[in-house]
């Protein structure tokens, strides 16, 4: 594995290896905002796997400066890209318009819907990070055993923690399965305040001891 960021690495090498990374997809779609960044992708997906197998893609909203719009445009007509807009209208939704914290959220929404109907398979790309996306696992018994006592470790952050401790908790409440609940020994349901502190300040003195 490359690493790309590497200093010791020539650009004309990250070059050659952002080329074979992209040879080894048949097809792609570039999403392109016209800056540096995607310009470059978008270029060199399309002289790796050619133009009939390249898509670029631009989002367009009202929001969106005319005159950026105009030179993504440009270029992208200039180097004869296969190049598509997905324009929205997240003006017509009140919600955006007032223009307060959750603005972003009413924005990415009415991207993802249009990818939805374009590109379904990219939709997930248009969410904010922000964003609390519902999915399942299937799991034994002994998976979730190593899951729910790992991940609520003191040292876990509290996001994934609070998740395994009302799994645990629903093992014996909703599923019924009190012995495996009762098993489940290392299991922590403690509340720390900087969780991490014990771990770092070990770390730190490995560190001291190391140099």
């Amino acid at each position: 594995m490359v690493n790309f960021t590497s200093k010791k690495v020539s650009v004309k090498n990250k070059l050659e290896n952002l080329k074979e990374f992209i040879s080894k997809y048949k097809s792609a779609i570039v999403a392109y905002s016209g800056g540096i960044d995607s310009s470059l992708v978008a270029q060199i997906t399309n002289s790796v796997i050619g133009r009939e197998n390249t898509l670029v893609v631009i989002a367009v909203s009202p929001s969106l400066n005319k005159k950026e719009f105009e030179l993504a445009t440009n270029l992208a007509e200039k180097n004869n890209w296969n190049f598509k807009p997905i324009f929205t209208k997240e003006f017509d939704n009140e919600n955006y318009l007032k223009n307060d914290l959750s603005r972003c959220f009413y924005c990415k929404f009415e991207l993802y819907e249009k990818l939805e109907a374009s590109f379904p398979h990219l939709k997930e790309y248009s969410l904010l990070f922000g964003h609390n996306i519902r999915y399942s696992m299937t799991m034994n018994v002994r998976q979730a055993f190593h899951l729910i006592e790992l991940r609520t470790a003191k040292q876990g952050h509290i996001s994934y923690r609070k998740v395994c401790m009302k799994m645990h908790d629903q093992i014996k409440d909703i599923a019924g399965h009190s012995n495996f609940y009762e098993l489940m020994n290392f299991t922590d349901h403690e509340e720390y305040e900087l969780q991490r502190l014990d771990s770092e300040v070990k770390q730190a003195k490995k560190k001291e001891n190391f140099n």
